[in-house]
């Protein structure tokens, strides 16, 4: 993969974190709204492990394109 090829990769990676992170912010205040009114909140907290999981990868993935990065600039 050339430079360009993997910054594009970088960038698009950094839109869908950014995504992510508003989807995880936004599913805790339902988790915890829920909890707050006294309703089940178990189908909201599985969505949430969801998007934990997906984060978790993603920052995974964003280690490999920067260790890339880092390869094809030497």
């Amino acid at each position: 993969m050339d430079r360009t090829s993997i910054l594009g990769q970088s960038e698009k990676l950094e839109r869908h974190i950014a995504l992510v992170e508003e989807d995880l912010t936004r599913q805790r205040e339902i988790v915890a709204d829920l909890m707050r009114h006294d309703h089940d909140p178990t189908p909201a907290m599985v969505l949430l492990r969801q998007f934990e999981e997906l984060y978790t990868r993603l920052i995974a993935d964003r280690g490999v394109v920067r260790r890339k990065l880092d390869y094809v600039q030497r």
